[in-house]
């Protein structure tokens, strides 16, 4: 799931020649279907991106349980109200984010604990779990941080001009919430650990794709 807003746009801007008008709604359309990221024979290029897990909880939290855009998940947020300190206004404190973030990690412990992967939304399924089916066709590992270098040297001379484009593009999948405090405001000790308690293989895949990155300057075998 990580990155998957960032490739198509940029699918649509090899397609196209131009961003797409409304990268928001970019989810409606098929544009994976570009022939930059087709099926079939990938001569080793395939990938897997991968992100931070802190990084992707708070997107969660933010973009699809705090957010109001089409693709938000407001179910979430009616749940989570149910429950004794769950704040929602339009403009919150670090402290009010952080015991929101609490309950909601609360939510998919119970979610992730109790069923099996396959069942999971892949909006909070462990990375972990689609790197084990990714290393069965030789997927490779990118970050989502480093994307703007590493997919330009993974893909090679295949999509010319691919940096250019991906700087084209501009933001990664983050939120641009306007009441978003600082992350290092939001997550202290307690929060990160509770994350990593849930995500700590992910945090350990992560880091390991981006120190072969480092080490080697091309994209590990997951």
């Amino acid at each position: 799931k990580s990155g998957c807003t960032l490739l198509r746009n940029l699918a649509y801007l090899i397609d196209h020649g131009r961003p797409h008008p409304d990268p928001l709604a970019i989810q409606a359309d098929a544009c994976l279907h570009s022939a930059a990221f087709s099926a079939g024979r990938h001569d080793g290029r395939a990938f897997m991106m991968l992100r931070d897990p802190v990084a992707r909880f708070l997107s969660l939290y933010f973009d699809k349980v705090m957010g109001d855009g089409p693709h938000a998940f407001p179910w979430i947020a009616e749940r989570l109200a149910q429950r004794p300190g769950f704040a929602q206004a339009a403009e919150l404190s670090a402290a009010q984010h952080r015991a929101n973030c609490h309950l909601l990690l609360g939510f998919l412990e119970r979610r992730v604990g109790t069923r099996p992967a396959g069942q999971v939304n892949p909006h909070w399924r462990p990375q972990v779990a689609f790197a084990a089916r990714a290393r069965r066709f030789g997927l490779r590992g990118l970050t989502l941080e480093g994307v703007a270098t590493q997919l330009p040297a993974h893909l090679g001379d295949a999509v010319p001009g691919l940096a250019a484009m991906l700087a084209r593009l501009g933001r990664l999948n983050t939120s641009t919430r306007p009441d978003r405090p600082p992350d290092h405001l939001l997550v202290d000790a307690r929060l990160e650990g509770r994350i990593l308690a849930l995500y700590g293989a992910d945090r350990s895949l992560h880091r390991h794709v981006t120190a072969e990155w480092a080490a080697e300057g091309r994209a590990p075998l997951l």
